[in-house]
């Protein structure tokens, strides 16, 4: 039998980064938008000099490509995400006016906040909200935090990304606010006899296949469900577009545990 620290250790490939993000974020704080640009042309293959900040026209154009349908979703999506979030919006308050001392807390908004969306190995569309876009990666987190001649400077950097973007966020930060430093993504299913296997499977596989470094994990008291969630996840699997790096998740991480 393993012990829990073998049960629940997550193998994954930690590339040294460091350093290499400090290179691009001193390329682009020295030089701005032509750093930018050479990284976007070293790392997403855009030519140098193409306009880094997506026009009205092509956003217009990918809205008219897609199915009415998939756009009804997402502005569905939208509309509840809006719902949920406007409740999270915090007042000042007083609580106390005397001889000239107020006693209370001022809340103030934000000017400008930089949205970070993944588009590399998968598209998130539900990550995204904004007036402007950009294409770029982790120098977009250096010209958000900086300021360059297109890139107005922002007060907060929000929004997951790879390894580089974590790491940028984080040195960035201080100099700019930040939601977190985020990892690779993570699932835990606490599940009986009862749980749908079909269901089950599909959540932890909703996780896996956003990095073969991510970590899905079922833990349920039935040996049952267990076995059945085992043999959906394969059928799934082989019916997944991304099944190459869930299934690699699922390997190096995935976990059913009987208790």
């Amino acid at each position: 039998k393993l012990g829990a620290e073998a049960v629940l250790a997550r193998r994954e490939d930690a590339p040294d980064v460091s350093a290499q993000v400090a290179d691009i974020l001193a390329a682009v704080r020295r030089e701005g938008d032509p750093a930018v640009q050479r990284y976007c042309a070293a790392f997403d293959g855009m030519p140098e000099g193409t306009a880094l900040e997506v026009p009205m026209e092509e956003l217009f154009a990918a809205c008219d490509a897609v199915e009415p349908e998939f756009l009804e979703i997402l502005q569905e999506a939208a509309e509840n995400i809006r719902a949920f979030h406007k409740r999270q919006v915090r007042e000042g308050f007083v609580v106390s006016e005397q001889n000239g001392v107020v006693l209370g807390q001022k809340v103030t908004p934000l000017a400008r906040v930089g949205l970070y969306v993944p588009g590399g190995t998968a598209s998130y569309p539900s990550t995204s909200a904004a007036s402007d876009v950009y294409k770029r990666q982790a120098q977009a987190v250096a010209a958000l935090a900086y300021g360059t001649k297109h890139v107005p400077r922002v007060d907060k950097i929000v929004g997951p990304g790879n390894v580089y973007v974590a790491e940028a966020k984080r040195q960035v930060f201080g100099l700019v606010d930040i939601d977190m430093i985020a990892g690779p993504s993570e699932i835990l299913i606490l599940a009986d006899g009862t749980c749908n296997a079909r269901f089950v499977a599909a959540d932890l596989l909703s996780q896996a296949e956003h990095d073969a470094n991510a970590s899905a994990v079922l833990v349920t008291t039935s040996e049952r469900l267990a076995k059945a969630v085992q043999a959906e996840l394969e059928r799934q699997l082989a019916q997944l577009p991304r099944a190459e790096i869930a299934r690699a998740s699922i390997e190096a991480n995935g976990k059913i545990i009987l208790v």
